[in-house]
């Protein structure tokens, strides 16, 4: 397809796989990473020569902010691009025990962060079919969870900012869209016990945890024409934990 894509957070479980899928679907893709420069390198070595880059990216650093964007539009043929939101960071805490510290470093990253970076990328998306947002969140945006409130905080915040964007870039045609992920099968995840896992792949009705794939099958629909009808909305990939 020849889209650029840029990824945030690319060297994670869920960044890789977007950034696989999008460089199977032959398209140029661009992958920040924050500290796991190794894994970032390894996708951009195993990949069909020049379809892939990778440039250093911390969210609550607007220099970094500006230096990734930078490396972006020198690395992509022509500026149209879409826009994957999937940097994120999680303290799974009682409110009382969090540092004010860890607090204002989960909300920057999540939340302010990511909306700097999509303003300053904006400027180089001009509304055809390969220009658009997809904003990662969780279901937890939505549903109360205990030791969660500000990653919750943070993250129902990048749903308001999904919609409110979507309507505000109306008529320039760019669609803005999110994907609240459930329980995935990440590194990100493996704090919790199997006993845990379990007690939480039995509330849904697909018996199972998600994984990194299902959530890049699902931007791949996100960003092809196939879901040009669809914007301003958040799709749940998350087992039936909604039902």
């Amino acid at each position: 397809m020849n889209r650029n894509i840029v990824v945030t957070g690319g060297s994670g479980g869920i960044g890789r796989a977007l950034a696989e899928r999008f460089l199977s679907e032959g398209d140029y893709v661009f992958l920040s990473y924050l500290t796991n420069e190794a894994s970032a390198r390894e996708i951009v070595s195993s990949s069909p020569g020049g379809m892939c880059g990778a440039g250093r990216l911390d969210l609550s650093d607007k220099d970094s902010i500006a230096s990734f964007i930078e490396e972006a539009d020198r690395f992509f043929i022509g500026r149209e691009r879409i826009l994957i939101n999937n940097a994120g960071i999680s303290f799974s805490s009682p409110l009382i025990s969090m540092a004010p510290g860890d607090i204002e470093r989960l909300v920057s990253v999540n939340l302010t962060g990511t909306m700097i970076l999509t303003s300053r990328m904006l400027a180089g998306m001009n509304g055809t079919s390969g220009s658009g947002i997809i904003n990662i969140t969780s279901v937890w945006g939505e549903r109360a969870a205990s030791c969660e409130s500000v990653y919750a905080a943070s993250k129902a915040g990048l749903e308001a900012f999904t919609r409110s964007l979507a309507k505000e870039l109306t008529e320039s045609g760019i669609r803005v869209n999110a994907i609240a992920a459930g329980f995935i099968d990440t590194p990100m995840n493996s704090m919790y016990s199997q006993r845990e896992r379990d007690d939480f792949t039995d509330l849904l009705s697909v018996k199972r945890a998600g994984t990194p794939s299902d959530l890049a099958s699902a931007a791949s629909f996100l960003a092809s024409e196939e879901s040009s009808y669809i914007n301003g909305q958040i799709l749940h990939v998350d087992g039936g934990y909604d039902l």
